[in-house]
């Protein structure tokens, strides 16, 4: 997502976050691979916990984990090699939207964006738990099978 941000917000500089070293790999791969490292700050971090206080943007982007215990269980089988907490979102899959939702606000400046994806059937509750924090939903997106699976929200300011 960052690369592709970055690709064509020519001014835009970002930080880019994972709990996965191995994620966070092809990241700083893919970023030296299309010129960007310069404007890209890369680190190992579970949500904001090493960006410090003082981080503060107009856009934050995320694509967290939201697949639920049930989900999990159902997947294609291939994706079953792939790390469990790139996918695993909690018991009910929006474990990660509580969590970026407690602190994003912390991070954005008046008026700033939180960009998110979200997995099938969850932007009702996404939606309330926005409405709870200090954000409005804007928009929600839909992917090419309908499925809603972009939220867009503003933050109060």
């Amino acid at each position: 997502i960052a690369v592709a941000l970055l690709n064509h917000f020519k001014k835009a500089s970002a930080v880019v976050t994972d709990i996965s070293e191995k994620a966070m790999g092809y990241a700083v791969y893919n970023l030296n691979r299309y010129g960007l490292i310069g404007r890209a700050k890369a680190l190992i971090s579970n949500g904001f916990s090493g960006l410090g206080t003082e981080a503060c943007w107009d856009l934050i982007v995320s694509n967290p984990p939201y697949l639920s215990y049930g989900d999990w269980q159902q997947v294609e089988p291939e994706l079953k090699y792939e790390p469990h907490e790139a996918f695993d979102g909690g018991p009910d899959g929006v474990l990660f939207y509580r969590q970026i939702l407690e602190s994003a606000g912390n991070h954005l400046k008046p008026k700033g964006w939180l960009v998110m994806e979200i997995g099938k059937g969850q932007a009702a509750i996404v939606k309330q738990l926005i409405q709870e924090r200090d954000f409005d939903p804007t928009s929600c997106y839909r992917d090419y099978l309908g499925i809603e699976r972009v939220i867009v929200a503003k933050k109060h300011g």
